[in-house]
């Protein structure tokens, strides 16, 4: 009995010490490890995909951010150029060309890229979201859950 009952004490004393923020944004981005932060949606109407997506792959090799965008269907995913994270303040700051892809016709042959169009984002990273831009997308924890139908913006 008195196992058991350090074994849940030990268990209880992790959870806290794992889930307790440590700052005001909240808890740190572990160094290794991949996280998806997402505000993906399906439109009610036309069925399109909405929102962003963002997958931080932080390991050995360094800090890489891929973006997805909404522009009726998903678009991207594209690799984030001049990506910089702060562990020490949480900061966070890239850029994405969303313009220059290759362009297709109706044959789906490539006729070309379009004009670079690099957004710059700037703004914090925790462990539960992405705050860019005047934008939060939080962290996908269950990727089992069904993708959720678009609400409306206030």
């Amino acid at each position: 009995m008195e196992r058991h009952w350090l074994a849940l004490v030990a268990a209880v004393s992790a959870l806290r010490a794992t889930s307790a923020p440590t700052s005001a944004i909240g808890t740190p981005v572990p160094r290794h490890g991949i996280f998806i932060y997402s505000t993906y949606c399906i439109e009610e109407e036309s069925g399109d995909a909405a929102g962003n997506r963002a997958m931080l792959i932080r390991d050995g090799d360094g800090d890489r951010l891929f973006w997805e965008w909404s522009d009726g269907p998903m678009e991207g995913p594209i690799q984030a150029r001049k990506l910089s994270i702060s562990d020490k303040s949480a900061g966070i700051k890239f850029s994405v060309d969303t313009g220059s892809e290759d362009t297709v016709d109706s044959s789906g042959k490539s006729i070309g890229k379009n004009p670079a169009n690099i957004e710059s984002f700037s703004g914090t990273i925790s462990a539960q979201a992405l705050h860019i831009n005047n934008s939060t997308l939080p962290r996908v924890v269950n990727f089992a859950r069904k993708t959720q139908i678009c609400r409306p913006t206030k």
